[in-house]
């Protein structure tokens, strides 16, 4: 949530418009407003719009020349959305400037700690809502009334926030920038004589590929030909390695696609081609971490949840493990039962999400071992990880997950086949699964869907039904149609029609049935057959017709990595009832690619 650009070099550039078109690289993160600063001839430069950063006029960037800005797209937390509450936000005098990703949680004791220090200079200090505003202010009190340089006042009062941030600040006259992040993704790229400093990648991508990432409670302080990183509570110097981005700009560019939604699920044959290319060492070395555990848990949020709950069935079938699955946010409670025998495999595109960061702290605090599948190398549960398979993905831009999605069922399979000691069994079956879908997904699978879609537009209710590892694919399938549709969709297993949910069923209604080739197959259609019954409107997705099916969408018949071919239709439906219905796909409302808030 939210985005992060600065910049600095030792050459004038036209660095207003420059961060706009990070900004523009970021928007996939989600957004409500926008703004950026710079200093230009020795004064600050600010602009701030509420809206698409798209859509501003550039007429106002085109002529600011300078070597140091900053940007940030906002995704309100704190107060409402206003040109007011969109960052950068300022001191009074103008003079210092921060953008802010995450909260700061312990803001009215700040404010009340600079109400008590400066008596009546405080009344109208504050121009807006927002908790960020409060670190100018208190950077500004340290350099004013306690005489500290801009480093100094920076650290003394990042010391004194809480919660998950990340802060980049610059002031009018001082050559160099300066960040701090504590479990908000901050990542930082270098180029000749130049800096960048950003929430992720793609918003310097076209600059360098030469990046590194902080740790938590680390600080760092950036001239355009240095780069200083300390640790922030004890100001010692710390060391971190550079690395090299290996995918290009074309991975997080549409290629001729209407939108980045479409682009991930039509090219997902490739990225599972890349998700199944681990290393057997690799994969033994994560599988003996777990099959030397007493207890084996999966967490993750969102889509990820769901991948989760599908790595608690493959290690179960197909290596005969019992293990747990459970959404980041709802974990904690569990924690009674944790120790150094417990392992927690984190489930994460971006490694960033704040609710699976909490529960792997309160997993720490107690000594298990974590493990971790991640698309983003170095994120903070890359981090925080004994070990971790990376997804290998690519950049995911549009807000929906779809590639990281089905690279993550790849790559669950083959750790469950490593825990079984069948990896080559389970490599061979994936490189065939890789075939299939290559063969099978093609524009005319997309063109079938929206026929479909046609008849879908305009109902308010949709539900999907599946049973075993089509299950957790049913409630993910509920969370793409509802994320870019927009439509109130319901995913169950369809055992549970019977316990309630068939109540809901009229004449008309929408059901999709997954119906794979497996032993739920015959439950699956008698499921289907109460549901025709009653009047329901049934799409089936399967590898065969039947004679149930209002609409059979055809499906290749993979085995146990069925739920992959299951969820693609659904993310081409999802997606052009979104297009059909005229929202934008790539940026669903109220949502945000990374959720690094609680």
């Amino acid at each position: 949530m939210c985005g992060i650009f600065g910049y600095i070099g030792n050459t004038k550039k036209k660095v207003a418009l420059m961060t706009n078109k990070a900004l523009c690289e970021l928007e996939y993160r989600g957004y409500d407003s926008w703004g950026i600063a710079a200093e230009s001839d020795k004064k600050m430069f600010s602009v701030k719009a509420v809206g698409k950063i798209s859509l501003a006029s550039t007429s106002a960037l085109q002529g600011i020349e300078g070597n140091v800005a900053i940007g940030h797209s906002r995704w309100a937390t704190h107060g409402g959305v206003t040109e007011a509450n969109a960052h950068p936000h300022f001191n009074g005098a103008h003079t210092i400037a921060v953008v802010h990703n995450g909260i700061v949680e312990n803001h009215d004791a700040i404010k009340s700690f600079l109400c008590e220090k400066l008596g009546n200079a405080f009344d109208g200090l504050f121009c807006s809502e927002t908790d960020t505003e409060v670190i100018p202010h208190l950077i500004d009190y340290f350099i004013t009334h306690e005489k500290k340089t801009f480093e100094a006042a920076f650290v003394e009062a990042g010391r004194m926030l809480e919660g998950r941030y990340a802060v980049v600040a610059m002031k009018i006259g001082e050559p160099y920038l300066l960040a701090m992040r504590d479990g908000s993704p901050l990542v930082i790229g270098k180029g000749n004589h130049e800096y960048f400093l950003a929430s992720d990648v793609p918003a310097f991508l076209l600059h360098t590929r030469t990046v590194l990432y902080p740790g938590d409670r680390e600080y760092l302080k950036i001239s355009a030909d240095t780069m200083l990183l300390r640790n922030l509570d004890t100001a010692k110097k710390v060391d971190r390695e550079w690395t090299t981005v290996t995918w290009d700009k074309g991975s997080a560019t549409k290629e001729g696609y209407p939108h980045y939604m479409l682009k991930e699920i039509m090219e997902q044959s490739l990225s599972l081609d890349k998700a199944i290319r681990q290393e057997d060492a690799k994969l033994a070395e994560f599988a003996k971490i777990m099959k030397d555990s007493e207890h084996l848990f999966f967490i993750g949020c969102g889509t990820a949840a769901k991948m989760a709950k599908l790595g608690e069935l493959y290690v179960a079938r197909i290596a005969g493990r019992l293990a747990h699955a459970y959404v980041g946010s709802e974990f904690k409670v569990y924690e009674q039962f944790l120790n150094k025998k417990s392992t927690i495999v984190a489930v994460s595109q971006s490694g960033e999400t704040a609710d699976v960061l909490e529960g792997l702290r309160v997993a720490d605090a107690m000594n298990a071992r974590i493990l971790a599948l991640l698309n983003v190398v170095g994120s903070s549960i890359d981090r925080m990880s004994k070990k971790t398979l990376f997804i290998n993905a690519g950049p995911e831009i549009a807000v929906a997950s779809t590639k990281a999605a089905t690279a993550q069922i790849a790559v669950l399979m083959l750790i469950a086949y490593a825990l079984a000691g069948k990896l080559a069994e389970g490599k061979h079956l994936m490189r065939g699964v890789v075939k299939d879908i290559k063969t099978w997904l093609t524009p005319d699978v997309s063109y079938d869907i929206q026929k479909i879609v046609v008849k879908l537009a305009k109902k308010n209710d949709l539900y999907i039904i599946g049973r075993g590892l089509s299950a957790p694919i049913a409630h993910e399938a509920a969370i793409k149609i509802q994320e870019v549709s927009y439509i109130h969709a319901e995913g169950f297993p369809g055992g549970e029609l019977k316990h309630g949910p068939i109540a809901l069923i009229e004449h008309g209604t929408p059901v999709i049935a997954l119906i794979p080739n497996d032993e739920t197959k015959r439950d699956m259609e008698s499921n289907t057959m109460e549901l025709r019954s009653r009047g329901a409107y049934v799409i089936g997705i399967a590898p065969e017709n039947s004679r149930l099916f209002d609409e059979w969408i055809p499906v290749p018949d993979l085995g146990p990595a069925s739920p992959i071919a299951s969820i693609i239709p659904i993310q081409l439906l999802a997606y052009h009832l979104a297009v059909l219905r005229g929202n934008d796909p790539d940026k669903p409302r109220n949502l945000a690619k990374s959720v690094t808030v609680k």
